[in-house]
């Protein structure tokens, strides 16, 4: 379901402010009710016709009789009028009023506004997201390298020890510092026996 703001971009009113502003030289009733880029539905072009008529009733007030607008609140103005008996003209030109121009550009700044506000919120979000991994991550990191001490040797790994060792020679207090090591390391009984026949015959 389309928000409020989606709601007011899409209306026709909107739509025709935007495109009598493209068009400064003026405009016929009929070039901006038929305008396929409008695509107005008739009660839409009716709207706008009611707006014009407006505006050509504020021209010929001012303009012929010297009295003020019958009416201000209307989207154009009347740029100049050929037939006073007709509205719609061809010949009749009319243009944005200076007051909806000015509300089309407090539109466009409340729609940046909101953009920018959005933005903003996301990007919020984002840093906090990225403060909270940033906290978390040396922890688990911890955690992990903490799990990671916990070493064990397999018999792979202490053959080749005991290959390497072959031509070293241990003396007594260098032969318990290992067994306390391997016991650390949580060597099995059956391999610290292997390492001590083997510690035997290098001796």
């Amino acid at each position: 379901m389309p928000s409020s703001e989606e709601n007011i971009g899409e209306s026709f009113l909107i739509r025709a402010i935007k495109w009598g502003l493209n068009h400064p030289q003026g405009f016929s009733v009929s070039e901006v009710t038929e305008a396929t880029e409008l695509s107005l539905s008739d009660r839409e072009k009716d709207v706008l016709k009611t707006y014009l008529q407006i505006a050509h009733k504020n021209h010929y007030s001012i303009g012929v009789t010297g009295a003020g607008p019958v009416n201000p609140d209307t989207l154009f103005l009347a740029l100049y009028i050929l037939d006073y008996n007709n509205y719609a003209d061809g010949r009749n030109k009319y243009v944005i009023s200076l007051e909806s121009h000015f509300n089309f550009i407090d539109y466009q700044e409340l729609r940046l506004a909101r953009k920018n506000a959005k933005d903003a919120k996301i990007s919020a979000f984002i840093a906090i997201a990225i403060s909270v991994l940033a906290i978390l991550i040396p922890v688990l990191t911890t955690q992990d390298i903490e799990v990671r001490n916990d070493v064990k040797i397999d018999n792979n790994q202490l053959e080749q020890i005991l290959n390497t060792s072959n031509n070293v020679k241990i003396n007594e207090q260098q032969l318990g510092s290992l067994l306390s090591a391997m016991e650390d390391a949580k060597v099995s009984d059956q391999q610290i026996k292997s390492v001590l026949e083997t510690l035997a015959k290098i001796k």
